[in-house]
């Protein structure tokens, strides 16, 4: 399962990137993640970490939404990662696209089962 394109080198908060699945619209964003800093780690080095500070990269979540016939099966943040670095010096952001594409599976579960709770209740 892989998406029409992928993020770009450079990505803001708020691109998308899309996929037709078995019928599903699955699309997958760049969410700003406000909680996580680079304090909360030990990997980074002093430019780094002046990097993020300067808002040169930022952590963010990757949320993969489906819906189905224009209906919203998830919610914005159906399956989700957060944490992650987005424009990190050196990246090339390949990464986001990865993470999006491993998110896929699971967010279609929930969009199925979504479904099979609107049948019920019907």
């Amino acid at each position: 399962m892989t998406y029409a394109s992928s993020f770009d080198r450079f990505v803001c908060v708020g691109d998308t990137i899309t996929a037709d699945v078995d019928g599903f619209t699955v699309t997958a964003r760049i969410v700003y993640d406000e909680s996580t800093r680079p304090d909360d780690y030990d990997c980074y080095d002093d430019a780094n970490v002046a990097a993020w500070r300067n808002d040169e990269w930022f952590y963010c979540g990757v949320c993969v939404q489906v819906s189905r016939a224009g209906i919203d099966l998830t919610g914005p943040y159906g399956a989700a990662l957060w944490g992650v670095e987005a424009n990190f010096p050196g990246s090339d952001n390949a990464y986001l696209t990865e993470i999006a594409a491993d998110l896929i599976p699971e967010a279609i579960a929930e969009a199925r089962a979504a479904m099979a709770r609107l049948v019920a209740d019907a």
